[in-house]
């Protein structure tokens, strides 16, 4: 399997596009399908190790791990989420349910509805962040300026021009 894919997982996956977040989850799921306790699980509880693991491994990067090592990593991970989630959600015997991809995949749109959740969320938070940076520069500006500034008489009004004026006759 072509592990390049897997290199996106180094990088913020919440700033990708919809398409690589959905083709990420997609090798994901082609990486994983092969695990010995996924097909022991039912339907539901296999797409939610799935999930699990996508949204888990979204939040915590990779940065110094190759395509193999991070393909390692996973399938660890898959391991251990099978442990987590799938103790009581054992198909039984008679219905032993085979774990496909087109299963599997049925669990994107509730990660697509989170991840945007995430993506708006951190939108919203830089941009009151930025809003919060212009008043606090503004304040300590404003504050600075009035205590830099010298400190002057209060103005008056100049008086009206007509009484600066002496009259023509007086000259």
């Amino acid at each position: 399997m072509n592990s390049s894919w897997l290199l996106v997982f180094k990088e913020d996956i919440i700033s990708q596009p919809a398409q690589v977040q959905k083709a990420l989850f997609e090798h994901l799921v082609l990486l994983v399908l092969d695990e010995p306790g996924l097909a022991s699980l039912e339907a539901s509880a296999a797409r939610q190790v799935v999930r699990s693991v996508f949204i888990h491994s979204v939040h915590s990067r990779f940065p110094r791990l190759n395509g193999e090592e991070i393909a390692n990593r996973l399938k660890f991970r898959t391991s251990v989420f099978i442990q987590q989630h799938g103790r009581k959600k054992v198909a039984s015997s008679e219905e032993k349910l085979h774990c496909d991809a087109a299963a599997l995949l049925l669990g994107w749109n509730e990660i697509a509805d989170y991840l945007d959740k995430l993506r708006r969320k951190r939108r919203s938070l830089r941009m009151w962040g930025t809003i919060a940076a212009l008043v606090v520069m503004f304040l300590v500006g404003g504050f600075v300026f009035v205590m830099a500034a010298p400190v002057q008489e209060a103005y008056s009004l100049p008086e009206p021009a007509q009484e600066q004026r002496q009259p023509l006759e007086e000259r």
